[in-house]
């Protein structure tokens, strides 16, 4: 009995024993499963961020104590670097955080902005190192810590590196070659403003075209005040290259010059003329009642418009570049019709009832038109329909401040201010939106000859610094007039009347290229003329 007793105790204690054994191993692969789930679930959330991430995203960095800030796509440009890692969307909440939130790498500010400019030009392809030596050996530890520095490229010859009020900006030389040419050169201006400059020079935009696009952008890309009047003092700092700029005096023929014909290598008194990007002009051939288009080198011209009694006398025609069309205007007929340039001769009338010489549109697409029998301006919705807003005169002829006498062309600026060349007052006026006046700008001294004067005015245009460029028709010459100035000066022609490369007989319309080269319509001798720009050294 003893012994039986002992062996139930024995295996009552081993069941005991197997059963904790199992009740433990059981409560651990529950803790196990739930750790399972619980990471399972951190990954599928995870993943969730990694896929809702936006590129665009700004992110703020602490680089050493500076603070910038950039997009969450430039930073992941470098694959499989410590970056794209990091901001991928999964470790952002492990990263260090200074106390305003802003993520902390213990860089060199100037060479990580150097790194961003570089990120952005060759979109995380290949890196150049800075040509500055110590900031190089700076720049080649940052890619080691970032696994990246088999990026670095081994020559640098054709980056410009440029030191902008102390921040280091990278560029290609090809792109920046008007503003320097040295390998390092420091400006004293917002890097913002540069940074904004050498993206239009990459768009293979002229130096004067990039002030003037700064300044037509300048609500959307730079709000603050401050940057904006950086931007003009850099400008300013520009301007004496520009108002000084030269054209040879010499043209080459680059339309008609075939004598007076309906021929489509000939024009019969051409008058407005447009260009576009590419180079082909459109020009408004006015006794051959028609629109002809010339490209690039052509001897001859391709009729877009007319030719067939559709139109009858047209004095100006304007390419208008969001909706491949082009806006003319019919004297004799005394409207203004739009046509298409995909489906030939398709046009349709806009605006009736108006005597036009010149035509300008502004950036919202409204349509200006100088009406010459009724000494007015008015401005019509970009689709024409309404009765128009006079802009300018509406009083009558004269020549008091409130009035225009006959007026040819118009040009309209960013700020919807409007000049407007007068064939009766010899002279050009500017009318401020919602003026009741309009400012004497240039001429008003009675036709004559003398820089001071002008003689039956004709196209008028305004670059960025408020430059007057004028078809000084009567003098026959092209002249321009600084802001403010109490005279002209000569731009081309001024040599009296002739049919010689470097004359006019009766000089009426013209129009800059992208490069600035200068093509007049010189209207008696039946041809445009181009003038080639003189480049600054």
């Amino acid at each position: 009995m003893i012994s039986v007793s002992y062996v139930r105790t024995e295996n009552e204690s081993d069941s005991k024993e197997l059963i904790s054994e199992y009740r433990e191993m059981k409560r651990k692969l529950k803790e196990d499963q739930q750790q399972l789930e619980r990471e399972k679930k951190a990954f599928e959330d995870e993943k969730e961020i990694i896929r809702n991430i936006d590129g665009t995203d700004i992110i703020h960095l602490n680089i050493g104590g500076e603070i910038l800030a950039t997009t969450r796509q430039t930073l992941t440009l470098l694959s499989k670097s410590l970056f794209s890692i990091l901001f991928n969307g999964r470790w952002e909440q492990r990263l260090h955080i200074d106390d305003d939130g802003n993520t902390f790498f213990d860089f060199n500010p100037i060479v990580f902005r150097y790194l961003l400019d570089q990120l952005q030009l060759s979109e995380g392809k290949t890196i150049s190192s800075p040509s500055d030596q110590l900031l190089a050996r700076s720049f080649e530890k940052m890619m080691k810590k970032l696994h990246r520095e088999h990026l670095l490229s081994t020559s640098n010859k054709n980056i410009l590196t440029v030191n902008v009020d102390g921040e280091i900006i990278t560029t290609p030389i090809s792109t920046s070659s008007i503003l320097v040419n040295k390998t390092h050169l420091f400006i004293d201006n917002h890097p913002k403003v540069f940074r904004h400059l050498i993206k239009i020079q990459r768009q293979n935009k002229s130096l004067k075209s990039a002030c003037q696009n700064i300044l037509f952008s300048r609500r959307e890309t730079f709000s603050p005040r401050k940057l904006f009047q950086n931007w003009k003092i850099f400008c300013g700092k520009l301007k004496s290259s520009l108002i000084h700029s030269k054209w040879n005096q010499s043209a080459v023929t680059i339309a008609g010059g075939n004598g007076q014909g309906q021929q489509l290598n000939q024009l019969n008194w051409p008058h407005g003329i447009d260009i576009d990007d590419d180079g082909t002009i459109v020009i408004a051939d006015l006794r051959n009642d028609r629109i002809g288009e010339w490209r690039k080198g052509a001897l001859q011209s391709q009729i877009v418009a007319g030719g067939n009694g559709q139109l009858i006398h047209p004095p100006d025609v304007i390419i208008d570049h969001h909706n491949d069309e082009l806006i003319i205007a019919e004297w004799s007929n005394q409207r203004i019709t739009r046509w298409s340039r995909r489906h030939n001769q398709t046009s349709r009338i806009i605006i009736s009832n108006v005597r036009c010489t010149g035509l300008a549109m502004n950036n919202n697409g409204d349509i200006y038109v100088a009406d010459e029998d009724k000494h007015e301006v008015r401005r019509w919705k970009a689709q024409g329909g309404d009765e128009g807003t006079v802009v300018a005169g509406g009083n009558g002829k004269g020549d008091r401040l409130n009035q225009l006498y006959r007026p040819r062309y118009i040009f309209v600026d960013d700020n919807e201010s409007v000049y407007v060349s007068e064939w009766g007052n010899h002279r050009v006026t500017k009318w401020i939106k919602g003026a009741k006046e309009g400012i004497i700008v240039a001429g008003g001294q009675g036709h004559g000859n003398s820089l001071t004067q002008l003689n039956l005015p004709e196209e008028v245009f305004v670059d960025v610094f408020e430059t007057i460029y004028i078809a000084d028709r009567g003098n026959h010459r092209i002249v321009r007039w600084l802001k403010g100035s109490k005279q002209g000066e000569f731009v081309v022609g001024g040599n009296g009347e002739g049919s010689q490369s470097n004359k006019f007989l009766d000089p009426i319309n013209f129009v800059f290229d992208k490069e600035n080269n200068l093509y007049v319509t010189d209207g008696a001798n039946h041809r445009v003329q181009k003038f080639s720009i003189i480049k600054n050294k």
